[in-house]
């Protein structure tokens, strides 16, 4: 399919369902998250499907509860981050 899209990393992943896509992007990539957020912007408007409302989008932050001390880059194009901890 011309309109289908894939990350510009292949360390990274795109989960498309319906009208929602998520990228995922691990701790270490040769692609930064912003990169790639701004490819998916182009292609979103280039087909004329998807628009992309920050205020429904979400930086996810996943870490193991027992990392301390862990310095994160700045959220990127105004994106609210989240940080989840698990165990």
């Amino acid at each position: 399919m011309k309109s289908d899209t894939t990350t510009v990393s292949l360390n990274n992943h795109l989960i498309k369902y319906a009208d929602d896509v998520n990228l995922i992007v691990p701790e270490i990539s040769d692609v930064h998250i912003g990169t790639e957020f701004i490819h998916i912007k182009q292609w979103a408007i280039k087909i004329k499907w998807l628009l992309i409302y920050k205020k429904k989008t979400m930086e996810m932050v996943f870490q193991r509860s027992n990392l301390q001390n862990i310095v994160y880059p700045a959220s990127f194009d105004g994106i609210d981050r989240v940080q989840v901890a698990s165990s």
